[in-house]
């Protein structure tokens, strides 16, 4: 099975999602998308065997991390994805391997309405890249640069639970572990992002841990935060080290007016925003900041 037959057959055909914007998709060199007047956010993500998920991570475990960090940065900035490439470079074409990456990338395109519109496959080290391209609402990209002092700080989710997840899935990886879910199947926050973006003043997801990602909002703004141990939304067997210091959860971490309201089954407010001065930390009870990683995860 060569590159072609392989696209044939795990990337052509029905049950992908297609939309009426898209008038050349895969096949062909580029794609061409029909795009109303608007502004565009495009984003890439690159997923390493090893180090964003486990090695030997089944196709659909890769699927899903590939679809949503990538598609993960688009909720940030409240757009809507409408088209999605991903470029796929594996040791050899394991045909049970490419069989649950089609078959998840494939429900994934149908369930959050982002058509795959084109990719590559090549031979090497096991990785996959993906680019989307997003669509601003009509109150225009969210931005980490819209924070305000005042502002109420909310998050989508429950912090910390991917990071708990992978401790058990490095442990001994288990697709079907519910503790594992958060971090190998997680979800991107696209709808929720929308339906709250008219009152959202800054944004970014959850990736390197909240207190780092929160932090690159705070520096972007010129203001500081501070969060309320008790007002995170743990997950059973998550800590606060889990919720402040661990990545991959790509939930939001969002800032509005304190009086905004904002769903409370989706939104949980943990804190606000505070002059630049204060810096970024969170505090318990009595005020008294809790010492934690507020560096985040850092590849080099």
């Amino acid at each position: 099975m060569d590159e072609f037959d392989l696209i044939d057959r795990f990337f052509a055909g029905e049950g992908w999602y297609t939309v009426d914007e898209v008038s050349v998709g895969p096949g062909d060199d580029c794609a061409v998308l029909d795009l109303p007047a608007g502004r565009l956010c495009v984003s890439t993500d690159t997923l390493v065997e090893g180090v964003h998920f486990p090695v030997g991570a089944p196709g659909e475990v890769v699927a899903h991390r590939v679809f949503v960090a990538t598609v993960s940065d688009v909720a940030a900035m409240a757009a809507r994805p409408v088209g999605l490439t991903l470029a796929l470079t594996m040791p050899d074409a394991d045909e049970t391997f490419l069989q649950g990456y089609s078959d998840r990338l494939k429900a994934l395109t149908q369930a959050y309405r982002t058509p795959l519109v084109g990719g590559n496959v090549t031979r090497g080290p096991l990785s996959v890249t993906g680019q989307v391209i997003g669509l601003a609402s009509s109150a225009g990209p969210l931005l980490r640069t819209g924070a305000r002092v005042g502002d109420g700080v909310f998050v989508t989710g429950s912090p910390g639970a991917a990071a708990l997840g992978l401790a058990a899935a490095l442990e001994a990886l288990d697709v079907d572990a519910a503790v594992q879910a958060p971090y190998l199947f997680p979800v991107a926050r696209v709808a929720e992002a929308l339906a709250a973006r008219e009152v959202l003043h800054a944004g970014i997801d959850v990736t390197d841990g909240l207190l780092a990602d929160l932090g690159h909002v705070c520096k972007a703004s010129g203001v500081g935060a501070r969060l309320e141990a008790g007002a995170l939304p743990l997950s059973p067997g998550v800590t606060l080290r889990h919720a402040l210091a661990g990545g991959d959860d790509y939930e939001l971490c969002v800032t509005a007016a304190a009086d905004a309201r904002l769903d409370e089954a989706i939104w949980t407010r943990i804190g606000a925003i505070v002059p630049a001065a204060d810096g970024v930390a969170c505090v318990d009870a009595s005020g008294t900041p809790i010492p934690g990683n507020s560096t985040g995860y850092r590849h080099f």
